[in-house]
């Protein structure tokens, strides 16, 4: 499940969802418009969040332009 489908199924804010893992709403934004791979601790903390319904590989998925 990628990260946007996540947050609108728990009805979560960028800032709600980024104070819960311990970062800025700003880089929440970034990973759901794919500006940006998280690191891997925080993917892991957004898997660990998430239950597991976002995984890493829909977090750090490559960006082809």
């Amino acid at each position: 499940m990628q990260l946007k489908e996540y947050l609108d199924s728990r009805n979560l804010s960028f800032a709600e969802f980024a104070e819960l893992i311990g970062v800025s709403k700003s880089c929440i934004s970034h990973y759901v418009n794919k500006k940006r791979n998280p690191s891997l601790y925080t993917a892991l903390r957004i898997r660990e969040v998430t239950k597991g319904k976002v995984s890493l590989e829909d977090l750090l998925e490559e960006k082809f332009s």
